[in-house]
């Protein structure tokens, strides 16, 4: 690679364009148009019924020394995993996440194909969505020999790595090359039938990373299956899949685990559930395995199988990792109510015996911080709060890694007064309240900094007033990196949205409850229901922290 490498570094020409390959810097993208010039060199040739926009990739690359081409050819003979490496090194990690870009490790796609052959033996046609480097489709084209093979994605660089590929196994005829936004193509596609598979590793991408425009075409795609501008492109590829499945197609997808337990995976969910004539398989893996190069996400695999004449299974569990991948699962009764979130199917409670202990929800709610939609604004220091009538102020937290200790009492908030942190929650019921000079000099301050044009803010009936507010016992970090942190709350400050609040019924036990959150087998309860996430990142939500199984001991007594 070291070759390679260093003549794509050296190479003269300009950058591909910013919509080619979203994400990527300059640098970047001037490699990656330098890496045409070698891909059009392993090919020999173009074929004719390329898209166009992937000829012009290759035909306008420079002209690699000898030496170059002969170390990538000897590199692309040796491993098909070449292609996936060579993109990871020009496009750093960060800036793949822009496009979702994850390669999929063999023993992966082994296993995928093994559960989809389970349900559909035989495809006329598989469909590689967001097919990057085509592990899926070469996997494919292998295993089903007489089958179309359709990769279609977005990236024209990861498909021309792809065509490269192919020539190398002598498969260039079996796969077509299709360079689309995939939810576009499948409501071109329709509902074809004729035994589908649609089988790969949809784009991680975050929804943080989509237009809102994108997010409305992603929505509809999925007829009402996705019920939130919250979720991720992968779970609008899921949904999109799925609104166009055929009785007679199949599905496989790696994904990342958020459908599963969050709130914008629950018609995907309540769709799986209630498809009872189609055999389901659900499995997750460890959350504490790197199961994509470079990056540790929740992630699982979800199998579709074709319509039956008769009741269908609907199979939960888990994989476990070691020298091969094995799946434990067991069938689940789809009667009634699809459950709130998948993951107890998934994980069952391990560790303790189950009399020993109790999901953290037995002893009260779990909720999110006040969401203000501006904390800069409704979050006020000590010299902004002076001219504030106090009955309009609440005491509050903006970060808790602002506060020393484990506890938040009178003391700790006066520190951080003293600090200059913001540390006072502005709580007006409307607009009698900011008839006060003081007030209404803020508020129009506001108005002119832009915070009344927020997203959250714009939709209130008065973009001032804060949804009503109720103190924690407890507060709780919701992501951490080193573990997670519990606070406990006798002050009754009101934490922003960036922490959780634990609203036990009897508020007794937060005493005894928060060190032991703090403790080593609180972390360790804590964290295995975490979501993982690049950099080591950990991230629960709040079913998430309900879901903790805790001491029995803490539960009152009947």
């Amino acid at each position: 690679m070291t070759e390679v490498e260093a003549w794509l570094a050296d190479a003269k020409c300009s950058p591909l364009v910013q919509r080619l390959v979203p994400g990527a810097d300059s640098d970047e993208r001037r490699r990656l148009a330098a890496l045409g010039g070698l891909v059009r060199c392993l090919l020999d040739e173009i074929p004719r019924d390329w898209p166009e926009a992937l000829r012009t990739w290759v035909e306008r690359g420079p002209m690699p020394p000898a030496d170059v081409l002969h170390d990538a050819r000897t590199l692309m003979d040796g491993s098909g995993d070449w292609f996936a490496t060579v993109y990871e090194h020009v496009v750093a990690g960060p800036n793949r996440r822009r496009l979702g870009t994850f390669f999929t490790p063999p023993s992966v796609v082994d296993l995928m194909l093994e559960r989809a052959s389970v349900v559909l033996p035989t495809p006329t046609t598989i469909v590689d969505p967001g097919a990057g480097v085509g592990a899926f489709s070469v996997a494919a084209a292998r295993r089903w020999p007489d089958a179309k093979v359709q990769a279609v994605d977005v990236n024209v660089v990861t498909l021309g790595l792809l065509a490269a590929r192919l020539k190398s196994r002598g498969q260039s005829s079996r796969v077509e090359l299709i360079l689309e936004d995939f939810i576009a193509w499948v409501q071109g596609a329709g509902s074809i039938g004729g035994g589908r598979l649609f089988l790969g590793n949809p784009p991680y991408t975050r929804h943080q990373e989509l237009t809102r425009a994108t997010k409305n075409r992603a929505l509809k795609a999925t007829s009402d299956l996705v019920e939130s501008g919250l979720s991720g492109l992968a779970a609008y590829f899921l949904g999109a899949s799925i609104a166009h499945l055929a009785d007679d197609d199949a599905l496989c997808f790696v994904l990342p685990g958020s459908w599963a337990e969050a709130r914008h995976g629950a018609g995907l969910r309540r769709w799986m559930w209630d498809s009872v004539k189609r055999p389901i398989e659900i499995l997750a893996f460890p959350p504490d395995v790197e199961n994509f190069p470079g990056t540790r996400v929740n992630a699982g695999v979800a199998t579709i199988g074709p319509t039956t004449t008769t009741e269908a299974s609907l199979f939960a569990g888990h994989i476990s990792t070691g020298q091969h991948l094995t799946i434990e699962a067991k069938p689940i009764e789809r009667h009634g109510d699809p459950p709130v979130s998948f993951g107890p199917l998934l994980w069952p409670t391990q560790g303790r015996d189950q009399a020993d202990t109790v999901a953290l929800s037995t002893l009260g709610r779990v909720r999110r911080g006040v969401a203000t939609g501006a904390n800069h604004f409704f979050f006020l220091t000590d010299d902004e709060a002076k001219a504030i009538p106090k009955r309009l102020l609440r005491p509050g937290i903006r970060r808790l890694r602002e506060l020393d200790g484990e506890v938040l009492d009178q003391r700790s908030h006066n520190a951080l007064g003293k600090s200059g942190r913001r540390r006072w929650l502005l709580t007006l019921s409307g607009p009698k309240d900011i008839r006060a000079t003081a007030v209404r000099s803020l508020v129009d301050s506001g108005e002119a900094a832009g915070y009344s044009d927020r997203y959250l803010t714009r939709i209130r009936k008065h973009w001032y007033v804060v949804e009503p507010a109720e103190a924690p016992h407890i507060i709780v970090s919701l992501m951490s990196k080193d573990g997670f942190r519990s606070v406990l709350n006798p002050l009754g400050a009101i934490p922003s949205n960036s922490m959780y609040g634990i609203h036990p019924d009897d508020p007794s036990v937060a005493a005894e409850l928060c060190p032991w959150l703090n403790s080593t087998a609180g972390q360790k309860a804590i964290q295995s229901r975490a979501r993982h996430y690049s950099d080591g990142l950990l991230k629960l939500e709040p079913r998430d922290y309900m879901a903790v199984q805790i001491p029995a001991a803490f539960r009152p007594a009947k």
